[in-house]
């Protein structure tokens, strides 16, 4: 009985801290298409780069959270959800992170538009939307290092650059 309420305490913290609207939450923008586009699957070679990968991802309660935080987190973000020894075997994956409250109505054909069609990447019409962007890359030369490259924008304005190089774990 007491190990039941323990968890179920356990439970109502974690949602509690999960729904708290100073707690910056990271999602898909569309999970389906961020895992084609790591894959390739269903995707024509011919239109999508296999070389310069894109992921798209809305970021919702950054209002008066603290740039460095931000970078912090997205950051954090990044180094838990991706492998960089399998980063590492691509060109370069670019991470669009844009402000949720922003992206109302805003539809999968779009996004799919967008990565298809920008060289950039980044999404049509929502440049103000635009929250970071990380860049990693390989260091050239190096089979063991990638360099990140960390953009905040405010309206698409630059507010923060930053770089530094990851050690890939072998």
């Amino acid at each position: 009985m007491k190990k039941k309420f323990a968890i179920t305490a356990l439970l109502i913290a974690s949602f509690i801290s999960c729904t708290n609207k100073d707690t910056m939450t990271i999602e898909p923008i569309d999970k389906e298409l961020n895992s084609q586009l790591l894959t390739g699957e269903r995707l024509d070679p011919n239109l999508f780069s296999r070389a310069d990968l894109l992921q798209y991802y809305q970021v919702s309660d950054t209002d008066g959270v603290p740039q460095s935080e931000i970078q912090e987190k997205l950051n954090g973000f990044v180094e838990k959800n991706y492998d960089f020894k399998e980063v590492a075997k691509f060109a370069s994956l670019t991470i669009f992170f844009y402000k949720k409250e922003m992206l109302t109505d805003y539809e999968r054909r779009d996004l799919f538009e967008s990565a298809r069609d920008n060289e950039s990447g980044s999404i049509t019409g929502q440049d103000n939307n635009k929250l970071s962007v990380v860049l990693l890359r390989q260091v050239p030369g190096s089979d063991k290092k990638l360099v990140r490259q960390f953009t905040l924008y405010d309206k698409n304005a630059v507010l923060l650059n930053a770089t530094d190089t990851l050690n890939i774990n072998q």
